[in-house]
């Protein structure tokens, strides 16, 4: 992904021009997104996104936010991450990743996928499953958290 290790404002202007250079366009709207998005520092539900945005552009329609975020995990730029608790959260899709999600303070910690590895050729061979999405959410009790009566 582009812009890692840039300041935000060069890291979203890296990301437009990626999407341009695929063929996309940039439009107010994916660039308001992506701004808050990476702006955020990680993982933010669709929700905190609609209104973040509808801060700096009140005129915006939440439905637009929603389907900005569709075209552009279709794009290959943000990757949506369902939780086992109904929750749904978007990040840069700079990297694959799993998630540690405390369930009491609701902090989400990143798992390198590395960790993991083997289990997708375990699924492969003992069971013939093929695995499309990768990220995982692990849930449970952070450090700080467990350690709290």
């Amino acid at each position: 992904m582009a812009g890692q290790g840039h300041s935000h404002e060069q890291q979203v202007e890296a990301i437009l021009q990626e999407i341009v250079d695929r063929g996309g366009r940039r439009t107010m709207s994916r660039q308001a997104v992506i701004r808050v998005i990476v702006d955020s520092h990680g993982h933010v539900s669709a929700d905190a996104i609609a209104s973040q945005v509808k801060k700096d552009f009140p005129s915006m329609d939440v439905s637009t936010v929603y389907r900005t975020l569709e075209t552009l995990r279709d794009l290959d730029i943000v990757d949506r991450v369902y939780f086992a608790d109904g929750s749904t959260v978007y990040h840069l899709k700079d990297h694959q990743h799993h998630h540690l999600c405390c369930e009491k303070c609701g902090s989400i910690e990143e798992l390198p996928i590395t960790l993991l590895e083997g289990v997708e050729d375990l699924l492969l061979k003992e069971f013939g499953f093929r695995v499309k999405q990768r990220p995982l959410g692990f849930f449970g009790l952070c450090a700080k958290c467990a350690q709290m009566p």
